[in-house]
């Protein structure tokens, strides 16, 4: 089995940690009424000194340290954003759930499954603001590690629920692909044929052809399913790729009819 992350969905917030801004735009506040410990703490998110030294030199205080682990996150540092993150688990009980998230989502983007999976389970385990994406993303490490039930059922687990920006033609086509290598091949390639036909401008549709492709080496796309695809892309005011789809009808094609 892989250990290579699939592809991050469209829809997903690729760069910034997308509505945490508010609990961490807080924690100065937080840190002193809670204890916050580390290095030079002084609860007011000021630089500390380390008075053991000759010199005195600016210690990251528990809150600079959060504030660069979003940083680096925004900035697709995933190393170092996972790292920021994780030395901050603890120092304010109340947003460790978050805090242990968005660790996990660095491991994940960067690739590092293994890492990414046990605060994924973690997250996924307890009610919190992060409990359908840590769900999310364990179906997606087990797809990417192709443990091919295991993914289905975390996917369906979340039913219409999923998170925003989550690409739904995505998790059909994955559940779809998981219920193939289980045997159920018609019921996996009907679901790959509403994806071609009905989500043209999501890449779930490619990935459904070839599967369709690999499936029967001689299926092409019938000029009626081309039709029923522009009509979408421009209801979508998709113009450029809906022409593009009207040329690929044959020549002499009349009225094909979905």
């Amino acid at each position: 089995p892989t250990s290579r992350a699939p592809e991050a969905q469209p829809g997903e917030d690729e760069g910034g940690v997308e509505g945490e801004t508010d609990r961490i735009a807080h924690a100065d506040a937080h840190a002193d009424a809670h204890g916050a410990e580390g290095p030079g703490a002084d609860g007011g998110g000021g630089p500390a000194v380390d008075v053991a030294g000759d010199a005195e030199a600016p210690v990251a205080t528990p809150v600079e340290r959060l504030r660069a682990a979003v940083e680096a996150f925004d900035g697709k540092r995933w190393r170092e954003a996972e790292e920021g993150f994780r030395v901050s688990l603890g120092v304010w009980p109340e947003i460790d759930g978050v805090v242990r998230y968005w660790a996990m989502e660095a491991a994940f983007r960067e690739g590092r499954l293994d890492d990414a999976l046990p605060d994924a389970e973690a997250v996924a385990g307890r009610d919190g603001p992060h409990l359908r994406d840590a769900t999310l993303r364990l179906g997606d490490i087990a797809f990417a590690q192709e443990r091919w039930d295991e993914a289905a059922a975390r996917y369906e687990s979340l039913g219409d629920g999923l998170p925003r920006g989550t690409d739904d033609a995505v998790v059909r086509f994955r559940i779809a692909r998981c219920r193939e290598e289980a045997g159920a091949e018609e019921a996996a390639r009907r679901t790959y044929e509403e994806l071609v036909r009905k989500e043209p401008d999501s890449p779930a549709a490619a990935e459904a052809e070839a599967r369709l492709r690999a499936l029967d080496p001689e299926f092409s796309i019938p000029p009626a399913w081309r039709l029923e695809r522009a009509r979408i892309l421009v209801r979508r005011r998709d113009w450029g790729e809906a022409i593009g789809e009207l040329d690929l009808i044959p020549a002499g094609t009349r009225n094909p009819t979905p």
